[in-house]
């Protein structure tokens, strides 16, 4: 169920930056007459609504809270820029944003200790939202001194998952 889920965020994930990349096409294609100098991102309230309501068709929005729909969307308008990445609202009293397949993922913090099963917690309403269980029922990190390694497994729902074996790099590039 894991597995199928991870692919699901990633396939969802790819088809959006297919939708800014066709965007961004069109974008481009109308500088593409202009000479450099000239080349300016402006925004465009008709693409931003246009983009936004493709969105909605496509039910990007059936993860988040209704009632905080007309903001994302109003935010997402606002906000708007072909040439850059989504933008979302965040909930003032956590770290998880109001759509809940936004989230930001830092390398250096996912590889410091704890910061694998911190991720998870902070992704538990999103899976809490999607029907997702997850079930850890072991963790370990393990730094090896004498050999100057680090060993890190975790399990979910039964299944036993090999983060790092024998490591010895930085990991912060590795870890995502």
């Amino acid at each position: 169920m894991l597995r199928i889920s991870t692919i699901l965020l990633i396939i969802i994930a790819l088809f959006m930056a297919g939708l800014f990349s066709f965007f961004n096409k069109k974008q481009s294609d109308n500088n593409s007459q202009k000479k450099p100098s000239q080349q300016v991102t402006q925004y465009n309230q008709v693409e931003a609504e246009t983009f936004v309501s493709r969105l909605e068709e496509l039910g990007y929005f059936k993860y988040a809270d209704p009632k905080d729909v007309p903001a994302l969307k109003e935010n997402m308008i606002k906000e708007y820029d072909p040439t850059n990445e989504l933008v979302s609202i965040w909930d003032r009293n956590s770290p998880t944003p109001k759509y809940y397949c936004y989230y930001s993922c830092d390398n250096e913090t996912l590889f410091e200790e704890g910061g694998f099963t911190d991720m998870l917690k902070d992704l538990q309403p999103t899976f809490d939202k999607i029907g997702l269980k997850i079930n850890v029922t072991d963790h370990h990190e393990v730094w090896d001194t004498t050999n100057s390694w680090l060993d890190h497994t975790i399990t979910i729902n039964g299944d036993k998952y090999t983060i790092f074996k024998h490591f010895t790099e930085m990991g912060w590039g590795e870890t995502v």
